[in-house]
C-alpha cells in the first residue's frame, strides 16, 4: 500500500487523506435508526364474518378508535383465496378540509391451500381520535 501512495506523490496523498476525511463525515452511521416511526399496533380483527348471500357480499369486518396520528395493523384470517376481496376504511368523523384516515397497505398471507390472512395497515392522519370501520367487498366467488 505504501508503494501506491508513493506513486501518487505528495499532492495525491493529501487529496486521498482529505477525501477519506470527507467520506467519514458524510457516511451514514450504522447505528442510526432506520425509521423514526414506531412499529404499528397489531390488532386481531377475527375470522371471516359470513354475510347473507348477496350478489356482491360486502360488510364491516372491524371497528376501532385510532388515537391521534396512530398507525395500526389489523389482521383477519380464514378468507377464501379463490375470492377477490377489496378492502377500505371509513371514519365517522366529518372533516371537510383534509383526509382523516388512510388504508396505507393491504398484504396477503397464504396460510393454506384454502385460507388467506389479510394484513391491513391503517393510519390516522389527524391530531384527533378517529372511529373507523374496516370494510370489505367480495367481488368474485
Amino acid at each position: 500500500m505504501s508503494h501506491q501512495i508513493k506513486r501518487v506523490g505528495l499532492f495525491g496523498s493529501a487529496l486521498l487523506a482529505v477525501g477519506a476525511a470527507i467520506a467519514m463525515q458524510t457516511a451514514p452511521s450504522l447505528s442510526a435508526p432506520i425509521s423514526n416511526n414506531p412499529r404499528p399496533l397489531t390488532i386481531n380483527a377475527g375470522p371471516v364474518r359470513p354475510q347473507p348471500d348477496a350478489q356482491v357480499p360486502c360488510g364491516v369486518q372491524f371497528t376501532f378508535t385510532l388515537n391521534p396520528n396512530q398507525t395500526a395493523q389489523f389482521f383477519t384470517f380464514g378468507w377464501n383465496p379463490a375470492d377477490t376481496t377489496v378492502w377500505t376504511v371509513m371514519n365517522d368523523t366529518i372533516n371537510s378540509s383534509n383526509p382523516a384516515v388512510s388504508l396505507t397497505n393491504v398484504a396477503t398471507q397464504r396460510t393454506s391451500s384454502t385460507a388467506v390472512t389479510y394484513w391491513l395497515t391503517v393510519q390516522n392522519l389527524t391530531s384527533s381520535s378517529q372511529n373507523i370501520e374496516g370494510r370489505f367487498c367480495t367481488l368474485h366467488r
